[in-house]
């Protein structure tokens, strides 16, 4: 076993507001405004190639640390790669970066699933799923940082496992800058960072926002501090709406419930707009739901936010990017959602107004919140619930702190409706524990089949994760450790015997579910004697039966000396025997500093046999087995008590607490070399199980991908296994180019909308997850290609239970239906009508063509020219009109905006 430098400090926190003793400002570059401490902190340890953490409040400047990486591998003629967790941020920073660094030369380059500019440009902008892919190919060079942006985004569930793999594959000499929101556990998961690349992490923190927020709670138009008291200031008369309160019983007598509860809605609305003022905009209303946005902005479209001059800026702009929406009319009034459910370009749109200050009122939902850079003076939570529960920190901190523009407002405000929970439920969200960094590392097909594809060490790579961290951090101890037990183990001298060994076996299988009995009390079998059900630090516990007229003679006795042996017994938790058959019905215990017998020991077995064989005999299915169990146990008698003769024996005695000491010493030498040895992995049994499923089902052989491994290793965005056997059994030769891509679709969608059957039930498709179906011959459509896929689906799954490997595969139905069309020529509105928003329908189809590259690598690799003409012929009619529409943030024209 190796150990790192044991005097290393892989992560250290920076004294807030203390520059370093040798800090120099000449190392700054002229951002025009004086930096912050933390920036300054930053700055002094990047410069010095050591690698950095920032865990600071939203708005509070953490991008500065990425222009000075950009500015000094520029100066170097290095490259740097900037990574993002979602398209949007990644097209943010292109459109921010250009207009600073490619003013003489294109100096910036973006790469995502869908597009590729400058790929060869010294400042590259990818999504992590990328730069993972190409540090697996080992295709960047010259490499000096990475920027790691939202780096929290690694507890996603889904995705997170990605940043983890990007981080084991950087080279050590790579200096990182991680960019996050306060979070809880920055040193540790620092910590992690630095043990893998064997160096320090410097963690710096800010304690408090460089603009304060201000926080509101309001429920019936009336609003209140965090302690609950009523504001005097924004409940005087003049604070009163000038909307007539008359009209609020008006709204009882009109129409039916529905328009009541929309008029009410509008009414309320209004009355808080009017309260908190004009001088509180821009102001973003969070929601967590799309069709909440859509209506709450509906209900603000009486009202105009803007002014003639802001007004022409709008059309200008609109006018000069070609953009066209429904939702054009709602934003010349300076209103406006943005949500999953918009297409990118409505969304990029929306955004840029809203950084030019165009948008006055904007309903978002909380992916909104993640590193987009839209700042507002005010964020409101009309309802601080999602699905039913209170919001926690983490969101919370998240989207409150878009309040408060730098260089513009003295405070940000947040006003909170509490009208359905407590000023002391919200105060504990306000000032809670942010959540931890966790590790979301899972090991899958994909990842063991592309390390075994670029000769990376298996087990070695996955005892590099997060998840590890604890094994990590004991490597030196248990290095020191196993160095004094080989010193320990040598100082022992002790002749081999065959009786001290056949007790010492005895002695160390003790378990739960064992007879243990006080040896001062061997009368009385039943109240003294019983089974061991758990081994605590201070006593064996025991389940013991009613007492019964049973004798028990001698026993086999270990003096107080002996039980050192339970030492390494302390965690045993197997079901004891007597509690499997509800035969126990209390708890006691023996100290382990008295003596105690055992009972495989003499006392009278016939008569403890008997008695539980009547016990479990009559009404238990696993009677018989404990008899078998027991009887072989008494076929230890004569030995055992030959052994209990001779126990009493000085000599004896002391060859066996020297021989228990070495037995002792061994296990803990070997417990550290397998807890440090490549099977000591947390993931090794899933590893195993999978590797074995490649391996019999010929993916693999030993380390070496076969053809099938190959082809597998290509597949990323859908089930590498399903369409691997799909290719195999020939699935697709009978399938035509729309049958093929809408079928893939079932992989890669995660769209919830519902979509309604209108036939039996037994007449559509179900997911298994979400519940949604589709109608197999819809609108006469012919979707029985289906069946195919169920069929591989289920086979695959029964296989996964067969090796018991826990990642079963599930279907979402929900875009089967819009590609289907699409892939036949039909329009956006026909595609989508009634089964999927026009913005899920575009994250599927782009998402789509990825897997349509993929899937032409491995035509290409399988020599499968008719599969191969299907997809470059269907590739071009997916790809088209808005699901080409190109970025805002990519065109060069909108530098006007």
């Amino acid at each position: 076993m190796e150990a790192n430098d044991d005097k290393k400090l892989f992560s250290k926190l920076v004294p807030e507001k203390i520059l370093p003793k040798d800090f120099d400002n000449s190392i700054l570059p002229d951002f025009g405004f004086e930096l912050d401490i933390f920036q300054k902190q930053g700055i002094y340890y990047l410069n010095k190639r050591d690698s950095v953490f920032i865990a600071a409040h939203t708005s509070s400047g953490k991008t500065i640390l990425a222009h000075f990486c950009i500015i000094n591998a520029l100066r170097n003629g290095q490259k740097v790669i900037y990574t993002s967790p979602i398209k949007a941020l990644s097209n943010q920073k292109y459109y921010e970066f250009r207009q600073i660094y490619s003013k003489e030369t294109e100096n910036v380059g973006i790469v995502t699933g869908d597009v590729q500019i400058n790929e060869d440009a010294p400042i590259l902008i990818m999504t992590t799923e990328i730069l993972r892919n190409r540090l697996f190919k080992n295709t960047i060079e010259n490499l000096s940082y990475v920027i790691f942006d939202e780096i929290h985004y690694i507890n996603d569930k889904e995705r997170g496992v990605v940043w983890e793999e990007s981080i084991i594959q950087l080279d050590k000499n790579v200096c990182l800058l991680f960019l996050s929101a306060t979070i809880s556990n920055p040193l540790e998961f620092s910590e992690w960072v630095g043990r893998i690349k064997n160096k320090t992490i410097h963690v710096i923190k800010t304690e408090k926002r460089v603009i304060p927020l201000e926080y509101f709670l309001f429920k019936n138009m009336e609003f209140y501090d965090l302690n609950g008291k009523k504001i005097p200031e924004m409940n005087t008369e003049d604070q009163k709406p000038k909307i007539s309160l008359q009209k609020q019983s008006n709204i009882r007598k009109f129409g039916n419930k529905q328009d009541q509860s929309q008029l009410q809605k509008k009414f309320s609305l209004t009355l808080f707009l009017q309260k908190i003022r004009f001088d509180s905009l821009p102001a973003i209303f969070f929601n967590f739901s799309r069709n909440k946005c859509e209506e709450y902005m509906n209900i603000c479209s009486s009202i105009s936010f803007i002014g003639v001059t802001e007004r022409k800026k709008i059309l200008d702009f609109l006018t000069l990017n070609k953009i066209e929406s429904e939702h054009r009319k709602f934003w010349i009034k300076g209103i406006a959602s943005h949500h999953s459910g918009l297409i990118p370009i409505e969304k990029e749109a929306v955004e840029l107004l809203f950084q030019q200050n165009l948008i006055k009122i904007l309903f978002a939902t909380e992916t909104m919140a993640m590193g987009l850079n839209m700042p507002a003076k005010s964020v409101i939570f009309l309802h601080p619930f999602k699905k039913g529960k209170l919001l926690a920190t983490t969101p919370f901190l998240q989207m409150s702190g878009r309040a408060g523009r730098r260089g513009l407002d003295k405070e940000g405000k947040v006003f909170i409706n509490f009208e359905n929970c407590t000023h002391e439920e919200l105060k504990k969200i306000i000032y809670g524990q942010p959540e931890p960094l966790i590790s979301t590392f899972k090991i899958s097909f994909n990842l063991i089949l592309n390390l075994l594809k670029y000769n990376f060490n298996v087990l070695q790579y996955l005892k590099h994760s997060f998840s590890e961290l604890s094994t990590q951090r004991s490597q030196i101890s248990d290095h020191e450790r196993k160095i004094e037990l080989e010193k320990m183990l040598k100082d022992i001298t002790i002749v081999e015997n065959f009786q001290v060994d056949k007790l010492i076996e005895n002695f160390q299988s003790i378990r739960c579910g064992d007879f243990v009995q006080d040896a001062e009390w061997a009368v009385d079998f039943y109240g003294n004697c019983g089974l061991i059900d758990h081994i605590s630090s201070d006593a064996i516990h025991l389940k013991t039966s009613e007492p019964e007229q049973t004798s028990v003679t001698s026993g086999l006795h270990f003096e107080a000396e002996s039980v050192i042996g339970f030492e390494n017994m302390e965690n045993i938790t197997t079901v004891p025997f007597l509690d499997i058959l509800q035969l126990n019905n209390k708890l006691s215990f023996i100290k382990k500093s008295d003596c105690f017998i055992v009972g495989k020991g003499d006392f009278e077995w016939e008569n403890a046999l008997q008695f539980l064989k009547n016990k479990t005999v009559s009404g238990h299915a696993l009677g018989m087995q404990l008899i078998e169990t027991l009887n072989n146990l008494s076929n230890l008698k004569k030995d055992i008590l030959q052994l209990n003769e001779e126990i009493g024996r000085p000599v004896l005695k002391i060859k066996f607490s020297q021989t228990l000491k070495r037995h002792i010493l061994n296990d803990e030498s070997k417990l550290i070399d397998l807890k440090h040895g490549q099977k000591g992995s947390y993931y090794y049994l899933e590893y195993e199980k999978r590797a074995k499923f490649l391996e019999e089902h010929k993916y693999i052989e030993g380390e070496n991908l076969l053809l099938k491994g190959q082809i597998a290793s290509e597949i990323r965005t859908l089930n590498d296994i399903v369409i691997t056997e799909m290719l195999f059994h020939n699935d697709f030769d009978e399938m035509t180019g729309e049958m093929i891509i809408a079928l893939f679709s079932c992989m890669i969608c995660n769209e919830k909308e519902i979509i309604k059957s209108k036939t039996k039930i037994s007449e559509v498709k179900t997911s298994y997850n979400s519940q949604e179906y589709i109608d197999k011959k819809s609108d006469k459509l012919d979707l029985s290609f289906l069946d195919i896929l169920d069929k591989r689906v289920h086979e695959v799954n029964n296989l996964l239970i067969e090796y018991k490997i826990q990642e079963p595969l599930f279907l979402n139905y929900t875009a089967v239906k819009p590609i289907y069309l699409w892939c036949q020529g039909k329009d956006l509105r026909t595609s989508t009508e009634n089964e999927i928003t026009k913005g899920g329908f575009v994250r599927v189809a782009l998402r789509l063509h990825e897997s349509i590259k993929e899937m032409q690598n491995v035509c290409n690799i399988l020599q499968n020219n008719s599969l191969l003409e299907k997809l470059r012929k269907y590739e071009s009619i997916l790809v088209r009109d808005v699901i080409c529409q190109e970025s805002l943030y990519l065109k060069r024209n909108n530098e006007g905006v």
